[in-house]
């Protein structure tokens, strides 16, 4: 095997850039429809073959959240079903900005993002989740934020991939800007605007793992959940939760949980801000069990995927 620097491991990876690119220039030749399918088509071969560690650890998880999935036909079905979902998304990027056009994305409520983005309504982050197409998400609340928003996300390691993600997200109202430790100066002077808003995924992979939700895992707060506590507390910002649902026929429909307003004394390591973390904690787990399928993280966790308890609440 070709060490990570070594020749073999270069023109591997710069076959890889080439592959994306062509097939990314392929992807939007086609209906949007045909496109998200050939992309679900090929997750098994560029996705679940090729990273045999995450998709035996996704196994392990679904098979944790979801009891109802735990024969052996039914849990091969949702592990198949995660990773077309993740084939979808990375083909979908070709077509985005046609998912709008084409009247492919609604909202569980209508009319309610529109509210909670309105003027007037002070600082807020809007925390979003890896769940259907995240990224109809944040379409979505570019656009009623009106371009005083601010997305802070990790970019792929990909450069193709990346190139590809940075160019979506330019086309959008507002600024992005990748993850860093100078990227949270940026995030406190835009919370003190009277209406800026950041948009900010709370279900991160770190190094290691995945930050949230805890499933039973040792609780931390050094994560994004953590840090937007934090932030909102200081700022008197608002948190408003937003995901995207996957139907069929490659439509979405965008729910928001219920506004978060964080005890201000929730601005450190201490006892306020570890149990805000846990309050939205205990919001978006029962909606990543709903939707586990979905779940884009459910490949990125590590050994401590071990470490998740197995889920005998029912489905709410």
């Amino acid at each position: 095997m070709s060490a990570p620097g070594g020749l073999t491991h270069r023109l591997a990876r710069l076959g890889e850039e080439g592959l994306y690119l062509g097939l990314h220039q392929t992807f939007r030749m086609l209906p949007t429809e045909a496109c998200s399918d050939a992309g679900a088509r090929l997750s098994g071969i560029l996705g679940r073959r090729s990273h045999p560690v995450s998709e035996g650890r996704s196994r392990v998880l679904l098979a944790r959240l979801r009891p109802d999935w735990a024969e052996p036909a039914a849990l091969e079905a949702a592990v198949g079903r995660t990773w077309e979902n993740a084939g979808r998304v990375y083909a979908e990027y070709s077509v985005l900005h046609r998912l709008i056009r084409e009247g492919r994305v609604t909202e569980a409520e209508p009319g309610l993002l529109q509210a909670l983005t309105a003027p007037g309504q002070g600082p807020a982050i809007f925390a979003f989740l890896h769940l259907g197409n995240w990224e109809v998400v944040a379409h979505r609340l570019a656009h009623l934020t009106q371009g005083r928003g601010m997305g802070v996300g990790a970019p792929p390691a990909s450069a193709v991939r990346g190139a590809i993600f940075r160019r979506w997200h330019d086309s959008l109202p507002g600024i992005t800007r990748p993850t860093s430790l100078g990227v949270w100066r940026e995030v406190v002077e835009m919370l003190r605007k009277p209406d800026g808003a950041v948009l900010l995924n709370i279900d991160e992979p770190n190094a290691v793992s995945v930050s949230a939700p805890f499933f039973g895992r040792p609780v931390r707060a050094d994560g994004n959940l953590g840090k937007a506590v934090r932030l909102a507390a200081a700022a008197r910002a608002r948190i408003v939760i937003a995901y995207a649902e996957r139907l069929a026929g490659v439509r979405f429909v965008i729910h928001a949980l219920p506004v978060v307003e964080v005890d201000p004394r929730a601005t450190g390591v201490g006892p306020e801000t570890e149990g805000e973390v846990l309050r939205i904690d205990a919001m978006i787990a029962p909606v990543i069990r709903r939707l586990a399928d979905q779940w884009h993280m459910a490949a990125y966790f590590g050994t401590d995927v071990e470490a998740v308890a197995p889920q005998t609440a029912p489905l709410a």
